[in-house]
């Protein structure tokens, strides 16, 4: 996870935060998250955010999750998807502007027998911070092949397909590499990152196991968004920003 700070000099002011065309699902007021209270709002969509005032804000921003590869005929072991990179950004200073935000989708699933998962997209904070999205799994049944999909976050790899049996290679995650197929099994995710961005515990970005079994979107961390996917698509990314009131 990339994780910034930064410190402005001037006193924060009056500071609002609102999405074009307020939907009231996507924002929650007066929240509070150990003893503080803050407005939280959560973008899922292509929106722009509108800011009146100045003050500092947290971001989380999550690319989209890998897709899971395909099978080769009989052998059907392919490699799972790499979760979203994870961005969190605390204490941003911010004035009057407006921000574009861009919300990765998750990759499709293979659309059949040898052809590897597609990636996740891009979740984009305006020009300021980017998450890039999960690598889709690879094709399972050949050598070299079956392996897990790259984190969105290039620090970390996917785990291979095992040498000596047809089991495939985990998704990496935001925070570890996937774990390699083996003779006694499919190699699992690698792990999501934690954020108490919303009050809850919440992994991001988790790597999907590898193998044919799963629900779309669930990641290594358990996570809905970023996470790789397996025997399905890769979840979508997310966009989170919350300001003290």
């Amino acid at each position: 996870m990339s994780h910034k700070g930064f410190s402005g000099f001037l006193a924060p002011n009056k500071l609002d935060v609102n999405l074009t065309g307020i939907r009231p699902e996507n924002i929650a007021r007066h929240i509070c998250i150990n003893g503080i209270t803050y407005n939280l709002i959560t973008c899922k969509l292509l929106d722009t955010l509108y800011v009146s005032g100045r003050g500092y804000i947290d971001i989380l921003v999550v690319g989209g999750g890998g897709g899971c590869g395909g099978g080769h005929v009989m052998q059907s072991n392919p490699g799972g998807g790499g979760g979203g990179e994870v961005v969190f950004v605390s204490n941003y200073w911010i004035e009057d502007c407006s921000i574009g935000i861009t919300i990765g989708a998750g990759g499709a699933g293979s659309a059949g027998d040898d052809v590897a998962g597609f990636s996740g997209g891009n979740s984009i904070f305006g020009s300021l911070f980017t998450a890039r999205g999960g690598a889709g799994g690879g094709v399972g049944g050949h050598a070299n092949h079956g392996s897990g999909g790259h984190s969105g976050n290039t620090y970390y790899y996917g785990g291979f397909k095992s040498n000596s049996g047809a089991n495939a290679g985990g998704g990496a995650g935001d925070s570890s590499d996937g774990y390699y197929g083996s003779a006694g099994g499919d190699g699992t995710g690698g792990a999501g990152t934690m954020s108490i961005i919303t009050g809850n515990i919440t992994y991001y970005g988790g790597g999907a196991g590898g193998g044919v079994v799963g629900t779309d979107g669930l990641g290594g961390g358990s996570s809905n968004y970023g996470g790789g996917g397996r025997n399905t698509g890769g979840g979508n990314g997310i966009v989170i920003v919350r300001y003290k009131v």
